[in-house]
Parts: structure tokens; C-alpha cells; sequence
């Protein structure tokens, strides 16, 4: 477990800033990024002001399913920013979709 937690700091909270300014999302809507039992997130109020808890999966076992995890909440913190009804089905297409994008720009790396 502490492997987790060591690459949420490494590699999932870095990518916070750039994923926010793709789905606008000002990065202190995301108060942290955290291991729950399931992917998603948790609404809470700080302060007066609504944030979330993004929650990566404990029994993920590489980076790869920990980055779906956080797409999927990523997307899923996207809906409750806009007060809309959040949707799983948009969130898991959306984490598809990011996992495509990243594994084809890895993939040109290598051969250009």
C-alpha cells in the first residue's frame, strides 16, 4: 500500500494541474487525491467552499489502472463542478479516452 501512495505523489499529482485545465477546473477544487476501497469521489465543504476528494482504488496493482482511476474521477469531480447530475458511463468513456491519447503519444515517442 505505501507503493500506492508513493505513485499518486510521483506520478498521479502531478499530472492535478494540466487534467483541471483540460476539463476547467480550478486545481483547488481537488482538495487531495487519496486510496478508498473504489474509484470516484466524495464531495466536501472546506471552509465554506466545495471541493472534492478524488479516491484511486486500493487493489489497483500498476500505474496504468491508478491513471484510469484517476481519469475516471477526474471526470466524475468535472460534474459535480458544474452542479450536473454526475454520470459513471461519461466518466469511464472519458477514461478510455485519456488512456488511448496517452498510450499513442508514448508510442510516437518511441518510434520518432
Amino acid at each position: 500500500m505505501e507503493y500506492s501512495y508513493e505513485l499518486i505523489e510521483k506520478f498521479i499529482k502531478p499530472k492535478l494541474k494540466e487534467e483541471c485545465k483540460r476539463l476547467n477546473i480550478p486545481p483547488d477544487f481537488i482538495q487531495d487525491i487519496v486510496l478508498h476501497t473504489r474509484p470516484g469521489f466524495k464531495p466536501i465543504i472546506v471552509k465554506g467552499e466545495r471541493k472534492v476528494v478524488l479516491f484511486i482504488s486500493e487493489h489497483s496493482k500498476s500505474l496504468n489502472q491508478m491513471l484510469s482511476d484517476f481519469y475516471y474521477g477526474m471526470r466524475l469531480a468535472k460534474g459535480e463542478y458544474e452542479g450536473k447530475d454526475v454520470s459513471n458511463l461519461r466518466a469511464t468513456l472519458y477514461s478510455l479516452k485519456r488512456k488511448f491519447e496517452n498510450s499513442f503519444k508514448y508510442i510516437f515517442q518511441i518510434i520518432l
